[in-house]
């Protein structure tokens, strides 16, 4: 880390002569107006937003499912931990496979039922959604075991009152056990937020930013400028730059759900 402070303050391209040019805080200044990084940044905001709130939802949902007492419950709880355990460039070759336009197993399904097939990696307009998918299902399952914990910890003294004062099952669940889950969802939301906004192996299997930069993440840029282009001081001040931002948004968001760390 120090020596990616150390660079970003030079220019270094690994092609050349390779030489370290001190600038300042030029590359700073020139990321602020590259509209690539611009364009990176808004994208992986508009990612973190899609992935985290339907893993929530859904992991809400999952969670309430998971506790009621049913059988095939307890097999289920191990069963939905597969996605989480897998390699996220395992996950990406898997979901390449489902949503491929020509030979993909999803468009196959559709055709069987005469619906209309769609290019869901190939198009601008639904490769972010369909990136946003795959980290949804791979992810929900750890937001469901989270809120699961949180909502098993609730006292059953509690929800017994409230039954015995004629509560139903919906005021129940909205006035004692979601107010009581506050603090497990806003520590899913946290991590499913920090690990968002880092997404690279997922998105670099399945479409290496494209098509036309539309799943161009801020961590696509980063390597594409760093590791494609070699211009590694500009690579770092953009690390540096995300970097805090993320920072600066967690550490409101915890002040802010007043949570303790």
């Amino acid at each position: 880390m120090l020596y990616s402070i150390y660079m970003s303050f030079h220019r270094l391209k690994i092609v050349g002569t390779r030489e370290i040019e001190f600038v300042g805080l030029s590359n700073f200044i020139d990321l602020l107006h590259d509209p690539a990084f611009t364009n990176a940044s808004l994208l992986a905001i508009r990612y973190v937003v899609i992935a985290a709130s339907f893993e929530i939802l859904l992991g809400l949902a999952m969670a309430l499912v998971l506790n009621t007492k049913v059988k095939g419950t307890s097999v289920a709880r191990v069963l939905i931990t597969i996605p989480i355990v897998l390699t996220p460039v395992i996950v990406g070759i898997f979901w390449k496979m489902i949503l491929h336009s020509e030979v993909g197993y999803l468009n196959q399904v559709l055709s069987y039922f005469n619906l209309p097939v769609q290019n869901w990696i190939g198009n601008p307009e639904t490769a972010i959604y369909a990136t946003a998918m795959v980290d949804i299902w791979e992810w929900t399952p750890f937001v469901a075991l989270i809120l699961l914990a949180s909502m098993q910890a609730i006292p059953e003294e509690t929800l017994e009152a409230a039954a015995v004062y004629g509560a139903s099952g919906v005021q129940t669940f909205r006035y004692v056990t979601l107010p009581l889950m506050t603090k497990g969802i806003f520590i899913a939301a946290l991590l499913r937020v920090i690990d968002a906004a880092r997404i690279f192996d997922q998105v670099y299997v399945l479409t290496r930013g494209g098509p036309a930069m539309s799943t161009d993440y801020v961590s696509i840029f980063i390597y594409r400028v760093g590791l494609e282009f070699f211009n590694v001081g500009y690579a770092s001040a953009a690390s540096w730059i995300y970097l805090i931002v993320i920072s600066t948004v967690i550490t409101l968001f915890i002040k802010g759900a007043r949570i303790k760390v």
